[in-house]
């Protein structure tokens, strides 16, 4: 009778105790006093819908917990909400978990608190995807802190040549600081994309061009082009710039930024098209214009050549006319007339003193 009502008591305590665990899983299920944690997620605990302290489940990670040494007064307390790798984390754990799994099933839920006075933080989250899709909005009662790759198109982005683009973005980011990143910014993914989208307007408007952007084949596909390192620098600077904003509030760029480009509208695609079969049409002008002015100059300088041989011949034959002339007399002869070279000869009229028909004739080989 005795071993009896020890098994009725043992069995009693270890039913009630699972009975217990049921409950509380039942509780968490329906948001009451408990709630079940998501791996990878964080989760905000309100107190009279103020914030309280944060929750987290991210395996082989945990909250730093304290503040770095020699903090000043007035440091942010939310700074103890950073998150570390877990010390001598196992993946795999030892007997002494299992037991602990065994007799506690239901270890690992979040206690809440009471209702009415202690909830979890809500908010609305919208957000475009790597694949460039908005997702419907929605309400979350817990922040990723896994690293996700967010979509982000900045549009009508002008480059060179003055023309519009879209622009897209992969962003690989990930939060490191959940309480900062919950009530130290508003929206933290909008945050997040608009600060890229004016590092993107410093670094790629009016500086960079199509081609920097884009992957180009040569004809006979022989080599390809990638997109240019001015791209690779501007992106690297990019991400430097955005990630000393973005540790404010909690959240870090964790990898490459993406960027490819597409023109804003078929009408912009046409005109991307013209402009460069015009500046392909531009530079064959100018090497077309370039050969014709070599050949100018040489057609240039043979015709300065010619006309050098003939003005020196011109002034050879004046010279001796010249001589000619003092040869008759200076008294008698007066030059009334002089031509410049006619045909093949130049030639000197008569003046006073002579016959209207006397003349000297020298041949312009000499």
């Amino acid at each position: 009778m005795f071993y009896l009502a020890i098994s009725i008591v043992l069995i009693s305590l270890i039913g009630g105790w699972y009975l217990a665990q049921l409950i509380m899983v039942a509780c968490a299920k329906k948001e009451l006093l408990w709630r079940i944690p998501q791996e990878g997620r964080a989760k905000a605990i309100m107190k009279n819908r103020e914030f309280h302290h944060m929750n987290l489940a991210y395996t082989g990670a945990e909250f730093i917990g304290q503040l770095p040494p020699g903090s000043p007064d007035d440091v942010d307390n939310l700074l103890i909400y950073e998150i570390v790798p877990q010390p001598n984390h196992k993946a795999i754990h030892g007997w002494e978990e299992r037991v602990i799994d065994l007799l506690l099933p239901a270890r690992g839920l979040i206690w809440v608190g009471w209702p009415e006075f202690y909830d979890l933080y809500k908010y609305r989250f919208q957000w475009m995807d790597e694949k460039f899709v908005d997702r419907e909005p929605e309400t979350l009662d817990s922040i990723m802190v896994t690293p996700y790759i967010y979509g982000m198109i900045y549009k009508d982005l002008e480059l060179g040549g003055g023309i519009p683009y879209d622009i897209r973005f992969k962003v690989p980011l990930q939060v490191i600081n959940p309480a900062l990143a919950l009530f130290r910014v508003e929206r933290y993914v909008d945050a997040t994309m608009d600060i890229i989208r004016g590092q993107a307007r410093n670094e790629f408007s009016l500086k960079l061009e199509y081609g920097d952007f884009v992957t180009q084949t040569s004809l006979d596909n022989s080599t390809v082009a990638a997109p240019s390192t001015k791209l690779k620098e501007a992106t690297d600077r990019i991400l430097a710039a955005a990630n000393t904003e973005l540790k404010k509030f909690g959240v870090m760029i964790v990898g490459e930024i993406k960027v490819d480009i597409d023109p804003a509208s078929d009408m912009l695609r046409q005109i991307t098209i013209e402009a460069e079969l015009a500046k392909q049409a531009g530079r064959a002008a100018i090497e077309k214009a370039d050969l014709e002015a070599k050949a100018g100059v040489k057609k240039a300088q043979g015709e300065a050549d010619a006309l050098n041989i003939k003005a020196t011949a011109e002034a050879n034959a004046l010279t001796t006319v010249g001589e000619a002339a003092e040869k008759l007399g200076e008294k008698a002869i007066h030059l009334k007339e002089l031509e410049t070279i006619k045909g093949s000869a130049l030639t000197l009229f008569g003046g006073i003193g002579l016959p209207t028909t006397t003349t000297f004739t020298i041949p312009t080989t000499k």
